[in-house]
């Protein structure tokens, strides 16, 4: 389905703000609706959720980080490199 027989679908099913949302918020929208009425015997109008879906947890916050600089704690600094002509 494209985006505008998912809105007219959406509009079918209740589900308000179906105008300002992007084809896949449409169709998790739609899924969610036809199986709550499918379950239920009766169609309520679901509402999107207003925040946006919690972030991934991030795999690297597990991981120990390397720290800054040498070993000894100091910055490295590259040395600077001249061009002899």
């Amino acid at each position: 389905m494209n985006v505008a027989e998912l809105k007219d679908r959406a509009k079918e099913l209740g589900i308000k703000g179906a105008d300002g949302m992007k084809k896949a918020e449409l169709e998790a929208a739609i899924a969610a609706a036809e199986s709550e009425s499918a379950g239920s015997g009766q169609s309520p109008p679901p509402s999107p959720p207003d925040a946006p879906p919690p972030p991934a947890e991030d795999e690297s916050a597990d991981k120990p980080r390397r720290s800054e600089g040498s070993p000894d704690g100091s910055k490295h600094v590259p040395p600077k490199l001249y061009r002899i002509s």
